[in-house]
């Protein structure tokens, strides 16, 4: 069970740096096609990632390194937000896919939308999946009394 803090800090860590890997490489991308003259924009399944980072550094990082992961509440939310962060990351190359049309969307022609049809349905399921699993996490790490 993941219970002590280098574990949760680990997994976060894991997650952020794919996720900042990533969004390095997106923004990069947009700033090229800034200066070709074309529409920038933070496509949804960046968001994702935005998210999963934000989670992972601010319910998991900022409490092991302040020393608040030991209160057992703390601990448990942290815990919650390593599997939300998780499920946004693992959806984050399924959403791209379909921002490109590689993946529901290969018969759409024209511009891309922001989002794309398919790209819009991967984040909402994402999005309900991370919740349900946070709220699941949360509330069984609470009946164990936060371990």
């Amino acid at each position: 069970m993941l219970s002590d803090a280098s574990t949760l800090v680990a997994v976060a860590s894991i997650v952020g740096s794919f996720a900042v890997a990533m969004l390095t490489f997106r923004v990069s991308r947009e700033l090229c096609m800034e200066s070709k003259g074309e529409t920038t924009w933070i496509p949804w399944c960046d968001r994702l990632l935005l998210a999963g980072l934000t989670a992972a550094l601010l319910l998991v990082v900022v409490p092991a390194t302040t020393g608040l992961i030991t209160i057992s509440v703390v601990r448990a939310i942290a815990a919650a937000a390593c599997g939300a962060a998780t499920v946004l990351a693992t959806a984050y190359p399924f959403a791209l896919l379909a921002h490109y049309r590689l993946l529901l969307g290969r018969r759409r022609t024209g511009a891309r939308d922001n989002p794309e049809p398919g790209e819009r349905a991967i984040v909402w399921v994402a999005v309900g999946l991370a919740a349900a699993v946070f709220l699941w996490t949360l509330m069984y790490r609470l009946q164990l009394g936060g371990n």
